[in-house]
């Protein structure tokens, strides 16, 4: 349950980081958005939350992946160069996120998260002598 409540946390500090990175636009840059696009605010703000929400939905899923390799990934992600970055607490292997295409890669998606079960094999190891 506790995993559950940090991968939450973790998608919630990355939704904020998403906020604040539109929040960082120019006027400029926002203003020429919507006149290209001929869009009235209600629509843009429906159209936002549409975007946040499958990037939520496409991290949900990374998130998921990456538990099921037993990893627990660092809950203070890098943002650079449109992508966010984290590694496993455990066993350092590296996770990156791109907000745009929901593209994600990394070690940590490739293998199972050595240290995690390498101590749950050591434990039973020891359980058996």
């Amino acid at each position: 349950m506790s995993n559950n409540k940090r991968s939450d946390e973790a998608i919630e500090r990355v939704l904020n980081y998403l906020a604040d990175s539109i929040l960082y636009e120019s006027d400029e840059s926002t203003l020429d958005e919507a006149y290209h696009t001929d869009a009235d605010p209600q629509s843009s703000a429906e159209y936002t939350r549409s975007k946040l929400g499958d990037v939520s939905e496409a991290l949900h899923g990374v998130n998921r992946r990456l538990s099921s390799l037993g990893h627990t990934i660092d809950s203070n992600w890098q943002y650079s160069h449109g992508e966010y970055q984290s590694t496993c607490v455990n066993c350092g292997s590296t996770l990156s996120f791109r907000t745009g295409s929901h593209h994600s890669q990394g070690t940590a998606l490739k293998t199972r998260c050595a240290a995690r079960y390498e101590s749950v094999t050591s434990k039973r190891q020891a359980f058996r002598k």
